[in-house]
């Protein structure tokens, strides 16, 4: 039904339909699909048409074909008979059959001398009215950072905005959905500009600075917003690092990803990630085992707390550093384990904080993110000595310790 230009049809609940099997609503198609061994009659073609009778078009398709009586009825009614095989090639068998392929084909072949047209055009437009050498550079390398810092804001999201929920301030939540929403419509109209003629370099050129200046004002006010509950910078940076697959945008190129080799400064930077997430995942043990404490006697915690003591100790050794991290390969091997690691710590965290604020009794209920805090400093001072908090030291991540 799609090949046929049909492009909304679905197929249909299992028996709800009256015997329908599949429908376009916007073309007002009704379809049915037997798989016989024998060939299908002038009943069922009859039943069709009469579960069908509100529908413009009756499509049938059947793996054992047709009897003459079923052609010769449907050539009279019009209704379109087609046979497919096991491998789901499909045929007309009926003059309305054949119609509708022909038209689909007619349709088909305009269209693709439609688009010729209109890229010939394109590319006419640009030969005559070059585009200034400041929006190639807005284009070609802010734009594609902005982009990926906003897609970055998209997937983390959800983590932010059940802090910022959490915060209470619900004001606040709304004026960054308002500004979410304005850079989406930012985006979306610049991809539009792209696709049509003419170009207007000048009101894109200031459309392209207003995406960018605007992505990263959200990332700005969030990690002002959300100083004292979660890293923001370092979970856009995590989320970058997997949505861009270590791929940089060809200049001139934007659909052509090209995948450079890890730097020094590549591994330095991941380094320090995997060692800020390993502080969280420690502080997280230190937090279960307080709640294990206070939640001795609670069931609504006993049932759960098996489950989130296995979690802590599948996402540990996703953490333990190997003594080979040497070349790309064995990069992106490190960084697929960090970023893992990363999302299942936030993963875990989240679900901590839903137990125990809706834990029965109010009495009960905790901060379990201020409890993750206050672990956090302990375990790092616990620790020390350790290679992780020294590196994340030294890149002034955290303070020195008293």
């Amino acid at each position: 039904m799609h090949a046929l230009g049909f492009s909304d049809a679905k197929t249909t609940v299992g028996g709800a339909d009256g015997g329908i099997d599949a429908i376009s609503e916007t073309y007002r198609v009704a379809a049915q699909v037997k798989n016989y061994v024998t060939a299908v009659g002038r009943p069922d073609i009859q039943r069709l048409a009469g579960a069908a009778h509100g529908y413009a078009e009756h499509l049938f398709y059947a793996l054992s074909g047709y009897s003459q009586a079923a052609r010769d009825y449907a050539d009279e009614r019009g209704i379109a008979l087609f046979s497919f095989d096991e491998t789901g090639a499909v045929s007309p068998e009926s003059r309305r059959a054949s119609e509708l392929n022909e038209k689909h084909k007619s349709n088909s072949r305009a269209e693709r001398v439609m688009a010729k047209h209109t890229e010939l055009q394109r590319a006419q437009h640009l030969r005559e009215n070059e585009s200034p050498s400041i929006w190639d550079h807005e284009r070609h390398t802010e734009y594609p950072v902005a982009v990926r810092r906003h897609l970055s804001v998209i997937e983390m999201w959800p983590e932010f905005e059940a802090r910022l929920r959490a915060l209470g301030d619900g004001a606040q939540l709304d004026e960054f959905e308002q500004l979410l929403a304005g850079a989406f419509r930012l985006f979306d109209e610049q991809e539009a500009a792209e696709r049509v003629i003419p170009r207007h370099w000048d009101i894109e050129l200031a459309r392209l600075e207003a995406y960018r200046a605007l992505v990263f004002q959200i990332e700005s006010r969030l990690t002002f917003a959300l100083r004292s509950e979660v890293d923001v910078r370092g979970l856009l940076d995590l989320a970058e690092f997997d949505g861009a697959s270590r791929s940089e945008i060809a200049s001139g190129s934007p659909n052509r990803p090209v995948a450079p080799l890890a730097t020094q400064d590549d591994w330095d930077h991941l380094w320090r990630r995997r060692a800020t997430v390993m502080v969280r995942l420690g502080a997280l043990r230190y937090a279960m085992a307080e709640l294990d404490k206070k939640g001795r006697f609670k069931p609504h915690w006993t049932v759960r707390s098996p489950r989130f003591n296995q979690e802590l100790s599948e996402i540990a050794p996703l953490l333990e550093r190997q003594s080979f991290w040497v070349g790309p390969d064995h990069f992106n091997v490190r960084y697929a384990d960090t970023t893992a690691a990363a999302n299942r710590t936030i993963e875990l965290e989240t679900s901590l904080t839903g137990v125990w604020q809706n834990m029965p009794k109010p009495k009960d209920r905790l901060d379990i993110v201020s409890l993750v805090n206050a672990q956090s400093e302990e375990w790092m001072l616990d620790n020390a000595p350790r290679e992780e908090v020294r590196a994340l030291r030294a890149a002034g991540f955290i303070p020195a310790p008293l």
